[in-house]
């Protein structure tokens, strides 16, 4: 399982409204691949899928705070 954290990062309003539009609009395409759970900065995907969601993320690196992570297990609590 991998879990991503992203915050999306521009140098002003405009821009940030534009790339976050784009990225979200991306993002939706991905939704086919059925990723566990998502959040508005937080995306959980198995691993057979790391490959595609890297790709995709690296298209924004510019304009992103990135955090990778692997985890074995999860739990929802609530």
């Amino acid at each position: 399982m991998i879990i991503y954290c992203f915050d999306l990062k521009t140098k002003d309003l405009e821009s940030y409204n534009r790339i976050k539009r784009r990225f979200y609009y991306d993002l939706a395409k991905l939704s086919k691949h059925n990723f566990l759970w998502n959040t508005k900065s937080v995306i959980c995907i198995d691993e057979a899928q790391e490959a595609l969601f890297d790709l995709f993320f690296l298209k924004y690196r510019e304009n992103l705070a990135l955090f990778k992570a692997r985890a074995s297990s999860m739990e929802q609590v609530y």
